[in-house]
Formats: structure tokens, C-alpha cells, sequence
């Protein structure tokens, strides 16, 4: 049989010819994709939940009766308005963008969507992890609150630190606390640090860039400077689950766990907020046993798991 020839114009009809996805096709770098993707679903976000409280205390209470202190008297509102600005901003927006930075048949992959290898040891440690790291995030805290600050960003805290003891504290039932606070964040900032933009800084600077850098921009996403040192830390032991995992899931699970337990841990104990205002040193002996157990748990989990840092999937 007559070997196929190559034809002339070096196109051979024997080989798929895949699209490259809308960003790559257009020159768009992945860095520059990613820093742009901060802001506009920062804007988005804030701009959807400002607009969906506003509408529904103008509902509830009339345009007449409406004030400024409107806004704080309706924390039931508030609390829903910034969901729906993550669901909208983080989640949808992300899921959307994703889909003009990778191709389709790359789409799942890139944003690991997708089962972890050892499924059952991966959400153990992942489950273990966010509880030993605790005394950890603690004590960080403790640091960076040692750090001075401008008076603004020490008013603008202490609001925030005020607005979330009426909500953790108030009469708001736990169920909806954990979902507005634990689940709708859990998977709306995985969905858009560790699935997109922790790919998008890792195909530009490499894996372990990538997690530094992810995990920063976590910490700063949030607004809370006195808090950045601990926040980073979580973003970074995300983003680790995230690739030696090879799935975003555990990600998710650790963040659902962190947030939800804290929920109902204050909740139950309101006291507890008064000791955290404090800003006490934890005792030396439980952070140096987290800090045990982390290391431990990361080195078991590095051996058993196949995917390195050094080279993406």
C-alpha cells in the first residue's frame, strides 16, 4: 500500500486542529489576565451586593422611610447582598471568563474540577489539616496586630470587627450564618483563587509562585490588613492542597470547615470574640504543636501523592 503523502502546504487532515483559547489567540498573557480578573470581579462582587441590599431594604422599608443607618439596621439583608455578589462576581463571572482562558477540552482540567487522587486520604488530611493549623492562624494573628497601622485602617477594622459580632452574636439562626458565611464562600473564592487565577499565576510564574502569589491576593481580597498575615497563610495551605491534591475540592472543604466552625464556635461562645479583640498571645507549647502536626501532615501527604511542585500537570 502507497504510503499518505504530506500535502505541499504542510496541512495534514489526519491531525485534530485545536483552537487556542479567545485570550491566548489575542495576546493576552496570563499575568496580565489574572490581575485584571482581580479587580473587575472585586467590582463586580461589591457592586451586585451593594445593589441587591439596597434594593431589598428599599422594598422592605419604602424609599420615604430610607436612611444611611438603614443599611446597618439590616444585617439580614446585608449578609445576603454580599452572597449574591460572590455568586454573581467570584462564582458565575469566573466560570465564564475560565472559559477564554482555556480551551474546552482543557476547561475542567486547567480549573481542576475534578475528584483528588486518594480521595479518602486527601479529605482526611485536607480535614485535619485545617484543624491543626489553628493555633497557627492564631498566633499570626497575634503578630500582625503587633504591626502598626494608619488610624483609617484601624477605624475601618474596627467597624468591621463591630459589624461581625452583631452578626455572629445577634439572633440570626446558625444555619444561615454557615451558608451565607461558610458554604457561599467556601466555593465562590475556591472556584476563583485556587481553580483560576492559582492556574493563571502558575502558568505564568510556576506552582510555587503561584501559591505565594495566590495566597497574597487572597489576603488582600479581603480587606483586612491586621488580619493579612493569617489570611495569606490560609490562602497558601489552599493553594498547596489545590496541586499536590490535583482538585480544587479539598480546597473547598478546608475553607467550608474553617469558616463554619468559626461561625459556630462564636456563635455558641460570645464570649470568645471579646478574648480574640484582646489580640492574646496563644501559649507557645499549642503553636509549637500545630506547627508539629502541619509539617507532619504536609510531609505524609507529599509522599503519597504523585504530582509535583516543581512542574505543572
Amino acid at each position: 500500500m502507497e504510503p499518505k503523502r504530506e500535502p505541499a502546504n504542510g496541512f495534514n487532515p489526519y491531525i485534530i486542529q485545536v483552537k487556542k483559547p479567545w485570550f491566548e489567540r489575542n495576546g493576552f498573557p496570563d499575568w496580565l489576565v489574572a490581575f485584571a480578573w482581580i479587580f473587575i470581579a472585586f467590582l463586580i462582587f461589591q457592586l451586585v451586593g451593594g445593589l441587591f441590599a439596597f434594593a431589598g431594604i428599599l422594598l422592605t422599608e419604602g424609599v420615604d422611610s430610607f436612611t444611611m443607618e438603614s443599611l446597618g439596621e439590616n444585617m439580614a439583608l446585608l449578609i445576603i447582598g454580599n452572597s449574591a455578589g460572590q455568586i454573581v462576581g467570584l462564582l458565575l463571572a469566573t466560570l465564564l471568563v475560565a472559559r477564554l482562558s482555556f480551551s474546552k477540552s482543557k476547561y475542567r482540567e486547567a480549573m481542576r474540577f475534578k475528584m483528588p487522587q486518594n480521595a479518602s486520604l486527601t479529605f482526611l488530611v485536607a480535614t485535619l489539616l485545617i484543624l491543626v493549623i489553628q493555633p497557627l492562624i492564631l498566633f499570626m494573628g497575634w503578630m500582625n496586630q503587633l504591626i502598626p497601622m494608619p488610624e483609617f485602617i484601624m477605624e475601618m477594622e474596627q467597624a468591621q470587627v463591630q459589624m461581625l459580632e452583631s452578626l455572629l452574636v445577634g439572633s440570626f439562626a446558625l444555619w444561615f450564618l454557615v451558608a451565607n458565611i461558610g458554604v457561599v464562600p467556601a466555593i465562590c473564592e475556591e472556584v476563583m483563587f485556587r481553580s483560576y487565577l492559582h492556574r493563571l499565576f502558575e502558568n505564568a510564574y510556576g506552582i510555587i509562585a503561584a501559591i505565594f502569589i495566590t495566597g497574597l491576593i487572597f489576603g488582600l481580597f479581603h480587606l483586612r490588613l491586621t488580619q493579612l498575615i493569617p489570611l495569606t497563610f490560609i490562602g497558601m495551605v489552599l493553594g498547596w492542597i489545590t496541586v499536590k491534591s490535583g482538585s480544587v475540592y479539598p480546597a473547598m472543604l478546608m475553607h467550608f470547615f474553617h469558616n463554619s466552625g468559626t461561625v459556630a464556635f462564636v456563635h455558641s461562645n460570645p464570649d470568645m470574640l471579646e478574648m480574640a479583640e484582646s489580640a492574646m498571645m496563644p501559649p507557645l507549647w499549642l503553636v509549637a504543636s500545630s506547627l508539629i502536626l502541619t509539617v507532619y501532615l504536609i510531609y505524609l501527604y507529599s509522599k503519597r501523592s504523585e504530582i509535583s511542585l516543581t512542574k505543572t500537570e
